[in-house]
């Protein structure tokens, strides 16, 4: 639909189409999506690094001792296990990084 027929168009109804002829095929910088879901994504990320960071000197300064009493340390058991069981993936998938495909 052209700019002059949609002005034309009885008020209240809606255009049948919009005439996208003119506009980029792509978008580059801000006007691409990719763009500001990147930037959202850093964005997010160091706001999580700086509450950790503000976190742990905010328990440091607090804490007189470290670990808090009663608080035992975890054993090796369960993070060996998890670790032998993705060294038996990685030699299951014939040594390639994730996401290559065989060849």
């Amino acid at each position: 639909m052209t700019d002059a027929r949609a002005a034309t168009a009885e008020p209240g109804t809606a255009p049948a189409a919009i005439d996208a002829a003119r506009l980029p095929r792509v978008g580059w910088g801000p006007a691409a999506p990719v763009w500001w879901a990147v930037w959202s994504l850093i964005t997010i990320e160091g706001t999580v690094f700086v509450l950790l960071v503000t976190v742990y000197l905010y328990l440091r300064g607090i804490a007189t001792a470290w670990p808090p009493e009663g608080i035992r340390l975890p054993g090796l058991a369960g993070s060996a296990a998890n670790v032998l069981l993705l060294l038996a993936e990685r030699r299951a998938d014939g040594g390639r990084p994730p996401g290559r495909a065989s060849p």
